[in-house]
């Protein structure tokens, strides 16, 4: 099955091999441009970026600024805080989920930190799910805090 759609601000691109074909990638980084997006960071784990990390790097193309293998299943504020100093370090002005619920979760806690703040620029968030955790459709995150984890759902 392959479709596109854009509900809500929201597009997505579906399909087996989108970021193989050259169709796929073109429309991709078609979406992303359109975005605004010019730098993009691939935020995910050492075992995703191992599995897919060159594809999704191929698939950016000039969009690519760089890669971070960093994330954590339980996100702390430490954690998005690398990762905001990573997002500053090469200008970008996109953060790319690759991989599941955490490696969303983080670029989705990353986002809302930027939007407020008033001196840094916002951030797009593209996702590539290798989970059915859904994540990447919805404004829920959770962030780790004194050993417990506080979800919370970010109103649109």
């Amino acid at each position: 099955m392959d479709f596109s759609t854009n509900t809500g601000g929201v597009s997505v691109l579906f399909g087996a091999g989108k970021l193989a074909d050259e169709d796929g990638i073109a429309a991709i980084r078609k979406t992303l441009a359109d975005r605004g997006v010019t730098r993009a960071l691939i935020v995910t784990t050492e075992g995703s970026n191992r599995r897919n990390g060159d594809l999704v790097r191929n698939t950016l193309g000039p969009l690519l600024a760089s890669t971070w293998i960093f994330a954590q299943p339980k996100i702390d504020q430490t954690n998005v805080d690398a990762l905001l100093r990573s997002v500053t370090e090469y200008n970008a002005d996109c953060v790319v989920a690759l991989g599941g619920g955490s490696v969303t979760g983080i670029c989705k806690i990353a986002a809302l930190t930027r939007a407020e703040d008033d001196t840094a620029p916002d951030l797009v968030i593209a996702a590539i799910p290798t989970t059915f955790s859904g994540s990447e459709m919805t404004n829920i995150w959770g962030l780790h805090k004194d050993g417990h984890k506080v979800s919370t759902c970010t109103v649109l």
